[in-house]
């Protein structure tokens, strides 16, 4: 479905990286990132820019999606996870509501993540989402519910 509406805005969609894995939800993980990407494309200009990519550290599961977009206002990027906020006139949309970003950052959040941006009016946006990185360890299915944890999750670029 993004993939139709990048191409008839005309926005390419990069992918790159390694699959890096963390202990969450896949659904709700790839709400939040599906978010992301459609926020970079409906605020991107023809001919424009998406970039995913994907990398785990020791410590960090790391997914970015960056723009070449028409970026946030310094005014706007204090205000941009707020529910309901829409941005200025030139940022604004026709589509959404302004709960997406209050909606994936509350998502990340409640699995231990952080969602952030930075972004330059004219040039684009870049969000970062960090995970503490998985362990791996697989859940027994016969421990007690409060012991369980949720199976790693796998986020990648494509």
């Amino acid at each position: 479905m993004l993939a139709s509406v990048a191409l008839e805005r005309q926005i390419e969609i990069v992918q790159s990286g390694e699959s890096a894995f963390c202990e969450a939800d896949p659904a709700k993980v790839g709400q939040a990132i599906l978010n992301l990407i459609r926020n970079a494309i409906d605020y991107n200009r023809p001919g424009g820019s998406v970039f995913v990519k994907t990398w785990q550290s020791d410590e960090d599961a790391m997914l970015s999606v960056r723009d070449t977009g028409i970026g946030i206002s310094a005014d706007a990027l204090s205000k941009v996870f707020d529910r309901f906020y829409r941005g200025d006139e030139s940022r604004s949309s026709p589509y959404g509501s302004g709960l997406g970003l209050s909606i994936s950052k509350s998502l990340i959040e409640a699995y231990g993540g952080e969602l952030t941006v930075i972004s330059e009016p004219g040039v684009g946006s870049e969000f970062q989402i960090r995970f503490p990185a998985s362990t791996q360890k697989k859940v027994d299915p016969q421990a007690n519910p409060s012991q369980r944890r949720p199976k790693p999750s796998r986020i990648s670029p494509e």
